[in-house]
């Protein structure tokens, strides 16, 4: 009979003896590992974990079917890489996702995507030169800023002041708690980091009222000034559909208003359809052009009717004597209007000038009769003398 040796057996079990009670974990049926002292705890590439769990180096995830996931790694700087080699998704319930929270673990650690030193802001948000940088809401959703005088700034963060984020100039846009103002605040050449000027060159207020270079009024829109050039001093228009010309209405140091077309010998059109327009007074009675004051022109042209009526064959002259009678009786001239009707209604112009172009004819019609009259009756005296 084959002798079995006791020493092999005896070795075998005490290995296992000593495996099973100093071993920091175990595979329990062949799906779990875990420590068989669940306070104790495990270290993979390190043996003294200060966490639950602790690996050294890093660690990578796979798909069920065995893809490459994502691994997490130490970038020797002492931050954590985290590289997804598919889109990543955080918060598949809906419960909140807090990324540094200071209220709960203490922490006061600023938060950055694209910023490996985020010390400007709570979350600092970085990229490339000619890219956007961030994209918030779709469809009805958009950014809610919450605090005393919420703003946004551009090349520009907030740190107890203004400061510009890199060398340049800034803006930011800002909300007035108390009064509901929104403020374009503009930035003055600064360094990266440094404290900046600023000024004020539109407001919103919060009844809708807009000025632009400062609040003189309580107009619904107020644009001020400090240029004393009437060009500086311009609100221009222009259509780049129809070329580069711009028109502008701009005043000038003593409040004179100007309004120019784009060119010099351009064209300023004022109520073109079938509005009026009123100088020095709002009640126009009908008339395209009321004027409450005096006119000053070097040429004034009328376009109507002239009377050159008057020379036509079938005119009719009234007798002298039936125009003289006609003044008697009325004090004025046939078919002018007498001087109650122009204090009462005023003059106008193109008809009293063609009825004063029709008497001027008239008067030329009497004149050539009364040349004809004289020449026969010198005819009648010098055959009279002849025959003496």
């Amino acid at each position: 009979m084959k002798k079995t040796s006791f020493i092999p057996v005896f070795c075998l079990i005490i290995a296992l003896f000593v495996a099973a009670t100093t071993a920091q974990a175990q595979w329990i049926n062949g799906t779990s590992i875990y420590p068989t002292d669940l306070n104790k705890k495990v270290g993979i590439g390190l043996k003294d974990p200060n966490l639950q769990l602790e690996v050294k180096g890093g660690f990578g995830l796979r798909a069920n079917d065995n893809t490459v996931l994502a691994n997490f790694s130490d970038d020797g700087k002492g931050n954590l890489n985290i590289n997804s080699y598919y889109s990543t998704f955080i918060g598949s319930v809906p419960k909140h996702i807090l990324l540094n929270p200071a209220p709960f673990y203490g922490r006061s650690g600023n938060v950055g995507v694209g910023a490996t030193d985020p010390t400007e802001a709570k979350l600092v948000v970085k990229g490339s030169i000619g890219n956007t940088v961030a994209m918030f809401g779709q469809g009805q959703a958009g950014i809610s800023l919450v605090r005393d005088w919420a703003s946004i700034g551009f090349n520009a963060y907030y740190n107890g002041t203004w400061k510009a984020m890199s060398k340049g100039r800034g803006a930011v846009i800002g909300c007035d708690p108390t009064t509901g103002r929104i403020e374009f605040i503009q930035n003055g050449l600064s360094n990266a980091n440094e404290a900046v000027s600023t000024t004020t060159p539109m407001v919103i207020e919060a009844d809708g009222k807009v000025s632009i270079g400062g609040r003189l009024s309580s107009a619904q829109l107020t644009v001020v000034s400090n240029q004393n050039t009437t060009m500086d001093n311009t609100l221009t228009l222009s259509n780049p559909a129809i070329g580069p010309n711009q028109s502008h209405v701009h005043w000038g140091a003593r409040g004179d208003w100007y309004i120019r077309s784009a060119a010099d010998n351009g064209v300023v059109v004022i109520q073109d359809n079938a509005g009026a327009v009123g100088i020095g007074t709002g009640n126009t009675a009908g008339f395209k052009l009321a004027v409450n004051g005096k006119i000053r022109a070097k040429e004034i042209r009328v376009e109507t009717g002239w009377a050159d009526y008057v020379f036509a064959p079938e005119y009719k002259l009234r007798p002298l004597e039936e125009v003289e009678s006609f003044i008697k009786a009325n004090q004025h001239l046939p078919e002018i209007q007498p001087a109650s009707e122009i204090q009462a209604n005023g003059l106008d112009v193109a008809a009293t000038t063609t009825k004063m172009m029709a008497k001027i004819e008239e008067l030329t019609l009497y004149l050539i009769e009364m040349k004809k009259e004289n020449d026969a009756l010198k005819q009648r005296v010098n055959t009279l003398e002849n025959k003496q």
